[in-house]
């Protein structure tokens, strides 16, 4: 009840926090109570990770903004109209996204039978650049590409910051999830599309 473990390398492991429970439903999963409950992951990359996918199952109860990982990377629901967003911030405290201000087409829509009450399969891999300011984007939704696109940081490199602490669940002490999460993934590459799709198949009969 106390800790998550990676099952490739059991060294690195989060730390739950207050209300992330672990529940035996049909599937098991990770329940965040929408108000302060959270896992704490630790450094996920080394400093500067310039390549990365991350993927998550996530069931929504409630349409609003709130955070799926946060630190270096903001993978979030948005309250309207009720999409996934990814946001990278490099080593200058810089993000580009909708969100922030750049407004470079890094978020999608979840069609509104998706958006609570069912678990879905989002992912993101994120190509960037230890010597440049532009990145690639792409974007799934159970298993189908959302998201092709090209962002560019308003200052740095593009690389995921300094290796500071992941919240998986929460912004920190804001934006909690209000939902369940459960095969929560990350790579230090980026996958391919056929990697993703392969995933979703391998996985979607927990979820149906």
């Amino acid at each position: 009840t106390l800790k998550t473990f990676n099952t490739v390398n059991p060294s690195q492991f989060g730390t739950i926090v207050t209300d992330a429970t672990w529940e035996d439903g049909s599937p098991p999963s990770f329940d965040f109570d929408g108000s302060d409950g959270k896992i704490l992951l630790g450094s996920l990359f080394g400093q500067n990770q310039e390549v990365f996918t991350v993927s998550a199952w996530v069931n929504f109860t409630s349409n609003s903004y709130q955070m799926i990982l946060s630190d270096n990377i903001w993978f979030a629901n948005y309250e309207a109209p009720g999409g996934i967003g990814l946001d990278v911030k490099n080593s200058s405290g810089d993000y580009y996204d909708d969100n922030g201000g750049l407004n470079q087409g890094t978020n999608f829509t979840i069609p509104a039978d998706l958006r609570t009450g069912t678990f879905i399969n989002v992912a993101a891999c994120y190509e960037g650049n230890n010597s440049g300011a532009t990145a690639k984007v792409r974007m799934y939704l159970n298993g189908e590409e959302q998201v092709n696109t090209t962002v560019t940081h308003g200052s740095g490199n593009a690389h995921c910051g300094d290796s500071s602490t992941f919240y998986l669940g929460s912004r920190n002490t804001s934006q909690f999830l209000n939902g369940n999460i459960q095969s929560f993934h990350v790579y230090n590459r980026a996958l391919s599309v056929s990697e993703v799709t392969h995933n979703y198949n391998a996985l979607k009969g927990r979820f149906n």
